[in-house]
């Protein structure tokens, strides 16, 4: 009988003794919970920034034209080493380059092997497979490299003034590995035309990387003289 009543009483005093530590418990858990950081976690937003064309490379009108690369004597390389530092130049260039190629001068067709990194080790880079079709464009007399010179449009057969050769950059893109990436804006097209360009870590200048889109077909010439339907 009395070894019966102590087990009772042990047994009560064990869940006695269970429940204050529960409830110790609980309160200690939610004192934690509820106590303030000192020192607050700070947000870092770390949003890609794409590169942007250094306003100090572009002519003093502040709108992306490049300087007439076409008014300082001397070949267009010769031109280069003085105007190449800054990129858009670089670009004015190689399209004075091409456009001269499409006029059988022989100065164009050297210059653009020079000024176009992929075909400075090619030999006879004219007739390599890779190249059928900007070869073309020029032997065709394609108006695309002509649509790209400011004043040249479809309404006046995209002449071009060979001494007043300048280019107008819409924005400079997200460089890669192909360089620094320019939008230039053609008058035969409702958008701009990617073109890349690397720097020499020697002289400075730049040169042409990757240029496909310099030679996709623009709108063709308007013929003033024949009926139009509006």
């Amino acid at each position: 009988m009395i070894d019966n009543q102590y087990s009772i009483t042990n047994e009560t005093g064990y869940q006695k003794m269970t429940m204050m530590n529960i409830l110790l418990t609980a309160i200690l858990w939610f004192g934690c919970s509820d106590s303030t950081d000192p020192q607050p976690k700070k947000v870092i937003n770390d949003y890609p920034v794409a590169e942007q064309a250094d306003e100090g490379q572009f002519a003093d009108d502040g709108r992306g034209t490049t300087e007439n690369v076409a008014a300082a004597k001397g070949t267009i390389l010769e031109r280069h080493k003085i105007l190449g530092t800054v990129p858009q130049n670089a670009i004015a260039l190689w399209l004075e380059a091409a456009i001269k190629a499409q006029q059988n001068d022989q100065e164009g067709w050297d210059t653009l092997q020079e000024l176009t990194l992929p075909l400075r080790e090619l030999d006879k880079w004219e007739s390599h497979g890779s190249n059928t079709y900007f070869v073309k464009a020029i032997k065709e007399n394609n108006p695309v490299f002509r649509s790209f010179v400011v004043g040249a449009k479809p309404e006046n057969n995209y002449a071009v003034d060979m001494n007043d050769i300048k280019v107008k950059v819409a924005y400079e893109n997200d460089k890669d590995v192909r360089g620094r990436k320019f939008m230039i804006v053609s008058s035969g097209s409702s958008m701009p035309r990617p073109i890349y360009l690397k720097q020499s870590t020697t002289t400075n200048l730049f040169y042409v990387t990757e240029y496909s889109s310099m030679y996709v077909d623009v709108q063709p010439p308007i013929d003033n003289t024949k009926e139009q339907f509006k």
